[in-house]
C-alpha cells in the first residue's frame, strides 16, 4: 500500500469481501447458491499505511489486496494428508464495495464474486498491496503443505529525501510519500498447527501484519543554549537492500516466522536518507522534537547509523560523526531520538510493533 506515511491506527483484519474473480483463472466451479465470500475487519495493534487522510481505525477503502485460498473436502480442522487440498483462488484481486460496504473480488473493471463452495471448507492468506504503479505485484504464491507465503524479488521504491527547503524549515516533519508498505495475513490454525478451515460463513476476519520495517529519525538539540552551536549535517543508513524474498510460514504466534533473505542479483549498498545540507554549517535546529527522515526498509543483515554534525566554533562550523550499528526486524518500528548538544550527543532507540505510536 502506498506508504504516504499518513498511518492507520488499526489494521488489523480488513473487511475483505472475497467476491469476484482473480485475473488468474483457476479450475474450480463456482455455487453461486452458496453465497459470497465476504471478510470483515478486526483489530491489530499493527496499523495501515496508506496515501491520503488518516482513516479511522478501518480499512482504508481505496486500498486493493490479493487473496489466496485452497479448499478441501475437510470441514473445519483439517488433519491427515493435505493431497487432497486444492487452489480455489489464486492471486484474486479483491477490493471495496461502497454498495455492500466491504471488500469483493475485482477482475480490474468490474466486480466479479467468488462464492463458497457447495462441500467442505476453504482456508485463506493475503497480502496488499495488490497494485503498485498500477500493476499487480508478482512473485506471490502461498504453499499449502509447508504452510508458507512467499514473495520474490519484491523492491522497496527509491527513498525521496527531504528537500532543501524542508531541512530550513524548522517545523518542518517529513512525510514520505514514494514508498508502498507491505503487508500479508495467514491462515487460521490452531494449537496443533493444523488449518482451520470454514465455509460459508457470514464473515470472515483476517489481520494483516507488516512484512517491512519503518525506521524513523527524530531530531533536536539539547537546550535553547545549543541553537546557535550545533547543526545537523547528515545522517546515512548502509546495506540497504535492494531487493528482497520474503518466507512467512505459519507458526504459533498469528504474524508466523519471517525470514528476508536478498534477491539474486541485488546489492546491499550504503544509502544516505538525509542529505548533507548545501547551506554552510548544516541544518538549524531546536528544541523541539523534529522528525526528518521516515523510511520503509526491508530487513537483512547488520546497519550502520552515521550520524553527521556541526559544531560551530568562533564562527566556524566543524564537522564530526559518530556511528552506531543496528539490526531491524520485520513488523517492527524503530525510532530514533537524535539529541544533539555542544557537550552530549544521544541517539536514543524506541521499538514498537504498532505503528501509529512514537511519532
Amino acid at each position: 500500500m502506498r506508504y504516504s506515511y499518513y498511518i492507520l491506527k488499526v489494521l488489523g483484519a480488513v473487511a475483505l469481501i472475497m467476491a469476484a474473480s482473480s485475473c488468474v483463472k483457476s479450475d474450480v466451479l463456482y455455487d453461486e447458491s452458496q453465497g459470497e465470500i465476504s471478510i470483515s475487519p478486526v483489530s491489530s495493534v499493527q496499523s495501515k499505511t496508506l496515501l491520503g487522510p488518516v482513516a479511522d481505525a478501518v480499512y482504508p477503502n481505496g486500498e486493493t489486496m490479493g487473496i489466496i485460498a485452497y479448499a478441501s473436502e475437510m470441514e473445519g480442522t483439517w488433519t491427515g494428508s493435505l493431497d487432497g487440498a486444492s487452489l480455489y483462488i489464486n492471486g484474486g484481486e479483491f477490493k471495496y464495495d461502497e454498495f455492500w460496504g466491504r471488500w469483493a473480488g475485482w477482475d480490474g473493471s468490474a466486480h466479479y464474486p467468488y462464492y463458497w463452495p457447495d462441500k467442505g471448507s476453504l482456508v485463506f492468506a493475503g497480502y496488499s498491496p495488490y497494485r503498485r504503479g498500477g500493476s499487480p505485484l508478482e512473485n506471490v504464491s502461498f504453499d499449502v503443505k509447508s504452510k508458507t507465503l512467499s514473495v520474490t524479488d519484491y523492491q522497496v521504491e527509491p527513498y525521496v529525501p527531504m528537500t532543501e527547503a524542508q531541512m530550513y524549515d524548522g517545523s518542518a516533519q517529513y512525510d514520505n510519500k514514494n514508498q508502498s508498505d507491505l503487508m500479508y495475513f495467514l491462515p487460521r490454525s490452531d494449537v496443533y498447527g493444523n488449518y482451520i478451515g470454514v465455509n460459508n460463513v457470514e464473515a470472515y476476519a483476517a489481520a494483516f501484519y507488516h512484512a517491512l520495517a519503518l525506521v524513523v529519525f527524530n531530531v533536536q538539540a539539547e537546550s535553547s543554549d545549543d541553537v546557535n552551536y550545533i547543526r545537523l549535517r547528515g545522517i546515512t543508513l548502509d546495506g540497504m537492500a535492494s531487493a528482497g524474498d520474503l518466507s512467512v510460514q505459519m507458526s504459533n504466534t498469528p504474524a508466523g516466522n519471517v525470514d528476508w533473505t536478498l534477491s539474486g542479483g541485488a546489492s546491499s549498498e550504503p544509502r544516505r536518507v538525509l542529505y548533507n545540507p548545501s547551506k554552510s554549517g548544516g541544518m538549524k535546529l531546536s528544541t523541539a522534537t523534529r522528525k526528518v527522515v521516515e523510511i520503509l526498509t526491508i530487513p537483512v543483515g547488520l546497519h550502520n547509523i552515521e550520524i553527521t554534525y556541526s559544531l560551530i566554533v568562533n564562527g566556524d562550523p566543524h564537522e564530526e560523526t559518530m556511528t552506531y550499528q543496528t539490526q531491524w526486524e520485520a513488523g517492527k518500528k524503530y525510532v530514533y531520538n537524535l539529541i544533539l548538544g555542544t557537550e552530549n550527543i544521544q541517539l536514543i532507540p524506541q521499538i514498537t510493533t504498532d505503528w501509529a505510536t512514537n511519532e
